[in-house]
């Protein structure tokens, strides 16, 4: 490896590894965290933004639209906040993955495959050390004492396993189908499915079954189908079926058979009883400009001190409370803005794969939601969209690169 490629690999997990945050390590080793996560964090904040700044400063460049917009977004969200009267170290924890996620996407475009590379790596690290412990601990490795939960490990609760588990498949997929080992992306696939069975986190497992069909039958070449326009028609489907009619769902024969395999009649039981009925309640009373990014104290005391409900458990109904009406026009406006950039490239392989990802995902979040302190993996996904065409070409010029380099003989200079 070059020097130089040495030296960019460094930088970029210096600046990553803070930023992947493994919930459990809180509760298994807070001294680590804080040094870590804490500490670690704001240290990463500070360099890349430096390098930002003076990248942008000497190339004469322009921040993106995208990240324009995602900024926009979060100084909204901050204005509202505050005029509420509530913390900004709340308002942080919710935005700073988003807004750091763009910031080193499109620091690192230029090199984009290191960068996607060094999180790969990050999170297959956290991966497959919190598999070692689900092995140990199969029934969990501690109890949440605040909600009572045992399905715990290094990750922390099961449904967190999303964040790290799900965006390091999609990357790896991406990377195998640019020449990268197949051997590896089956072993991270394998391992992720391992870990939600064990778990019993049935959304991932879903959402991992979903990838390895699309990934053994080839299901994103038909862009007829696997396109922009269908995933949204799609989601929308997904949130109202899930918003409006889980209860009637989950009384059907293979509702029941899921709450009784997977425990789940306490979990979307809880959704759809009181977490989102009092959400859409409370939306309805403010849907223009939503109530700010409030504290876990304080969503607990909304939805009736019930443990567990800290937030809205759908992205949709989450942005709808914290920025109303306001937030969801500009978030929807950030997603034309990557049906745009991804137009041109649709039949790319990079843009299929990832636009299928983030589809698959955004289902899931039907009943969880992203924004929040641990979703920085599922940002840089986000906005590695925007660079889908930059990234098909690094990769093909690389896979060119490594498929003709034995092709031509080394000339050999005897030292005179």
């Amino acid at each position: 490896m070059q020097r130089s490629r040495l030296n960019k690999y460094v930088l970029y997990f210096i600046i990553i590894f803070p930023l992947v945050i493994p919930e459990g390590l809180a509760t298994l080793s807070s001294t680590a965290y804080s040094f870590i996560f804490r500490y670690g964090r704001f240290t990463s904040f500070a360099i890349i933004s430096l390098l930002y700044f003076f990248k942008l400063k000497s190339r004469k460049r322009t921040v993106p639209v995208q990240l324009k917009y995602m900024i926009l977004l979060a100084v909204y969200c901050l204005l509202i906040t505050l005029l509420h009267g509530l913390r900004s170290s709340d308002w942080l924890s919710v935005f700073w993955p988003c807004l750091f996620a763009g910031i080193i996407v499109d620091y690192g475009r230029k090199d984009i495959n290191l960068l996607i590379e060094t999180l790969l790596l990050v999170l297959e690290f956290w991966i497959y050390i919190n598999l070692i412990f689900m092995l140990l601990y199969p029934n969990g490795m501690y109890v949440n004492t605040t909600v009572g939960y045992t399905k715990n490990w290094v990750l922390g609760y099961k449904s967190s396993f999303q964040y790290i588990i799900y965006p390091a498949v999609i990357l790896g997929w991406l990377k195998s189908s640019y020449g990268g080992r197949k051997a590896r992306f089956w072993i991270l696939l394998t391992t992720s499915i391992t870990e939600a069975l064990i778990s019993k986190n049935a959304m991932l497992i879903v959402a991992l079954i979903l990838v390895l069909i699309c990934y053994l039958f080839r299901l994103t070449e038909n862009t007829k189908i696997m396109n922009p326009i269908v995933y949204s028609i799609g989601l929308l489907v997904v949130n109202i079926l899930f918003i409006f009619s889980l209860t009637s769902l989950l009384n059907t024969k293979l509702g029941l058979f899921f709450i009784d395999y997977y425990g789940k009649s306490t979990t979307l039981g809880g959704r759809a009883s009181y977490i989102w009925p009092i959400t859409i309640k409370k939306i309805l009373q403010n849907p223009l400009f939503g109530y700010g990014v409030r504290s876990s104290a304080e969503r607990r005391m909304l939805y009736m001190n019930r443990p567990a409900a800290i937030h809205a458990h759908n992205q949709l109904l989450e942005m709808l409370f914290i920025g109303g009406i306001v937030f969801v026009l500009i978030y929807t406006v950030f997603f034309i803005r990557m049906y745009k950039e991804t137009k041109d490239c649709a039949g790319k392989q990079s843009t299929k794969i990832i636009l299928f990802g983030l589809f698959v995902f955004f289902c899931m979040m039907s009943v969880e939601i992203f924004i929040r302190y641990t979703g920085f993996a599922v940002w840089i996904l986000i906005f590695l969209a925007f660079v889908s065409n930059e990234i098909d070409v690094k990769y093909e010029s690389r896979l060119y690169q490594t498929k003709n380099l034995g092709k031509y003989p080394r000339i050999k200079f005897k030292h005179m």
